[in-house]
């Protein structure tokens, strides 16, 4: 029994046609056992040491390189930096809840925080020199 080719109807479907040959059935190849199928010889490439340029441009821009910019101040206000810190989950969960109950920003309870404790340390210790 000879296998079914469906790939027409598909390929049909989608638009495209392959470039294969349909193999003989067994009746066919019993008809014609001394017909040989010719191949065409595939052409090789000569080896080069140098690799082809890629097509795609990989990597940054090159305006990227000449004006590096500071992704800190990046959609922040005028004298604002961005920063991260690590702090206890005990604490954020309560920053959170005192920015909530004040009905204020957590980025505003943590500068009166941090505010309020540079002010002490000043008074204690001194002004501190930038």
């Amino acid at each position: 029994m000879s296998k079914k080719d469906f790939t027409g109807n598909f390929n049909s479907l989608l638009g495209t046609s392959p470039a294969q040959k349909k193999q003989p059935s067994a009746k066919e190849e019993a008809a014609s056992p001394n017909q040989l199928e010719v191949v065409p010889a595939k052409e090789e490439k000569p080896v080069t040491s140098k690799r082809s340029p890629s097509p795609k441009k990989r990597g940054r821009s090159k305006a990227s390189k000449k004006a590096p910019v500071d992704s800190t101040r990046e959609g922040t206000k005028e004298g604002e930096k961005r920063a991260s810190f690590i702090v206890k989950e005990e604490a954020v969960a309560k920053i959170k809840r005192i920015a909530y109950q004040d009905r204020k920003n957590i980025k505003e309870v943590v500068a009166e925080a941090l505010s309020a404790y540079l002010e002490a340390w000043e008074a204690e210790n001194g002004a501190i020199e930038l």
